[in-house]
């Protein structure tokens, strides 16, 4: 049996179809104007961290349209950074991609999040989400390279990021 290092509670929604629940993790990111605490989707189907520009800002990103990114509900234009994330008890360097608009969820994607973890398990019956343990990474990211498909200028762009 592994041991498991965090849980997490989820959000019991309100929707057309009745009450979801929903894996919610609390957060933060620190920028260069200081940390600002979280909550967000845990999002297996999101590349990356994604926020709305107040909350980019708050930590001192400033986005610009650089990129657009595409999901089920839509597509956002703003741009990658790199910023440190904690959650769950670890601390570590990911990428985020900040949004132009406020209309965007705070999701916690997978690149450089996921990979930090040995395992996740979401316990239905007792409606939570459970971290793995931490896996050890000693230079940073161990990730080389996101395959985040984006528009940008017309042409798919395989954004590396170090």
């Amino acid at each position: 049996m592994e041991a498991l290092s965090s849980c997490f509670g989820y959000d019991l929604t309100p929707t057309p179809v009745g009450v979801v629940p929903r894996p919610e993790v609390p957060f933060s990111i620190e920028g260069p104007l200081g940390i600002v605490n979280l909550v967000g989707l845990f999002d297996s189907g999101s590349d990356v961290l994604l926020l709305p520009r107040s909350v980019g800002e708050a930590a001192g990103f400033s986005p610009h349209a650089s990129v657009n990114t595409y999901g089920v509900s839509g597509s956002a234009a703003g741009e990658l950074f790199n910023a440190q994330v904690s959650v769950a008890g670890q601390t570590f360097v990911a990428p985020i991609f900040v949004a132009v608009d406020e209309d965007v969820p705070i999701l916690l994607g997978r690149a450089g999040v996921w990979n930090r973890f040995e395992s996740f398990t979401f316990h239905n019956v007792e409606q939570q989400l459970c971290f793995g343990e931490a896996r050890p990474i000693q230079f940073g990211p161990d990730w080389k390279m996101l395959g985040v498909s984006m528009l940008l200028g017309g042409f798919v762009a395989w954004l590396i990021l170090r």
